[in-house]
C-alpha cells in the first residue's frame, strides 16, 4: 500500500493507493480525504499525528480488500518504513517482500578441505553447515571443477600455430594459450588479452582458464555445462538431505568499463536468473518498460565478497531468507542483441 499525506496549515491532503501483489503492478487512486489536523505549532508533527490516526483505518480497509480477494496471508502488504519526501510530505511504502528482505542471513562456509578430484563437495558443505529450505547455496566453480577433475597439467598440452601467435601477442604461455582455445567456443577477441565465449553461453576472460588455487603446473577449466552442475548439486542436497535449496554455481569475472573483479552466476537452479519488472508501475505511477534485475548475478557478487580471492577459504556461501521473485532465464544475450560482442568480433575480423 501506498499513501500520501501532505499537511498544509492545519489541513491534511490525503491519497491512499493500493497495491495488488508484492512490487505495486497497478495503483489506482481509491480515497481522497482532507482532514483537520491538531493544533500544534509544527506542520511535521501534524503529519505524524494524522498518520497515526489513519494508519488503522487504512489497515482495516485494506485487510477486508485482501480477504475479499482471497490471497494468502503471507502475500498481504505490511507497513514496514516512512521517509519523506518533502519538508511537510510523507511517503509509506510497505511490502512482503520488503519485510523479508531486512532479515538475509549470510553464512560463509568454512573448514572445507583443499578439494581434489572425486571428493563430494555437497556433502562436504553440508556436514559444515546444516542447510534449511529455501537457501541458496553459492559455490566457486574452482572447487566445482576440481572435485570433477576439469584440470590439465600444462606439461600435457601442445600449442598449436594460433595458440604460438596469441602467446607472442599477448606475452603468455604458449600451453596456456591453448588451454584457453580449446575451452573456447567462438574467439570475440584477441588482444591484449582473449575474450572468449564457451559453449554454455557465458563470455568470459581467457575463457575462465584458471592457473590460481590449484598447484603449480596446472589449469582449471569452467564446468562444460553449469546449469546442469547447478541442477545435480541441488538435486543431491533434496534427495541425501531432504533439503529444498536454491544452487547458483559462481566465476569471478571483469567487467567493461570498470576496474576490479566481482562474482558472476554462470549456473543456477531453484530460481529464475532475472527478476523482471516490466510492466510494474513506480512510486509515481511510471510503468516500468526496461528494467529487468540480474539477481543471480547480485547474489553471486556478494558471495564473491564473503568468498575472498586469494586465501580466504571460503569456497562457499549461503544465503537465508532470500525472498521470493518472478522473471525469467534469459541471462546472456542473443548475438543480435548484444552490441558489444558484435563491435568486438568486427574489429577483430577488419
Amino acid at each position: 500500500m501506498v499513501f500520501d499525506l501532505e499537511v498544509c496549515g492545519h489541513a491534511a491532503h490525503f491519497v491512499c493507493l493500493p497495491a495488488d501483489g508484492a512490487e505495486f503492478p497497478a495503483l489506482v487512486p481509491v480515497h481522497v480525504a482532507e482532514r483537520p489536523a491538531p493544533g500544534a505549532p509544527d506542520n511535521d508533527v501534524h503529519g505524524l499525528v494524522v498518520i497515526s490516526n489513519l494508519i488503522i483505518k487504512i489497515y482495516r480497509w485494506y485487510d477486508k480488500r485482501m480477504q475479499a480477494l482471497k490471497q494468502p496471508l503471507q502475500q498481504r502488504q505490511n507497513f514496514c518504513g516512512i521517509s519523506g519526501r518533502e519538508r511537510n510530505t510523507f511517503i509509506w511504502r510497505s511490502s512482503e517482500y520488503n519485510r523479508v528482505m531486512d532479515q538475509i542471513t549470510v553464512i560463509g562456509v568454512r573448514g572445507l578441505p583443499i578439494i581434489h578430484k572425486g571428493d563430494d563437495i555437497t556433502a562436504l558443505i553440508c556436514k559444515q553447515h546444516h542447510l534449511r529450505d529455501g537457501d541458496i547455496l553459492c559455490v566457486a566453480s574452482t572447487i566445482y571443477s576440481k572435485s570433477k577433475g576439469y584440470t590439465a597439467s600444462l606439461a600435457s598440452i601442445t600449442p598449436g600455430k594460433r595458440a604460438q601467435r596469441l602467446a607472442h601477442l599477448n606475452g603468455e604461455d604458449p600451453r596456456f594459450v591453448q588451454a584457453v582455445l580449446d575451452a573456447s567456443a567462438d574467439v570475440i577477441m584477441e588482444h591484449p588479452f582473449i575474450l572468449s565465449e564457451l559453449a554454455s553461453g557465458h563470455i568470459g576472460v581467457r575463457a575462465g582458464v584458471d592457473q590460481s588455487n590449484i598447484e603449480d603446473g596446472m589449469v582449471i577449466f569452467l564446468p562444460p555445462d553449469p546449469m546442469v552442475a547447478a541442477d545435480d548439486m541441488r538435486r543431491e542436497i533434496k534427495t541425501i538431505f531432504r533439503k529444498d535449496v536454491g544452487v547458483i554455481i559462481t566465476d569471478t569475472c571483469g567487467r567493461s568499463f570498470r576496474r576490479g573483479q566481482t562474482g558472476n552466476a554462470i549456473g543456477w537452479s531453484g530460481m529464475q536468473a532475472i527478476r523482471d519488472f516490466r510492466g510494474d508501475v513506480d512510486l509515481f505511477g511510471h510503468v516500468l518498460k526496461i528494467t529487468e534485475e540480474a539477481v543471480v548475478d547480485e547474489i553471486a557478487g556478494f558471495a564473491n565478497f564473503v568468498m575472498g580471492e586469494s586465501n580466504n577459504g571460503v569456497p562457499a556461501v549461503i544465503f537465508r531468507n532470500c525472498p521470493r521473485w518472478s522473471g525469467h532465464d534469459n541471462l546472456y544475450f542473443t548475438r543480435d542483441e548484444d552490441i558489444t560482442r558484435n563491435l568486438l568480433k568486427k574489429e577483430m575480423c577488419q
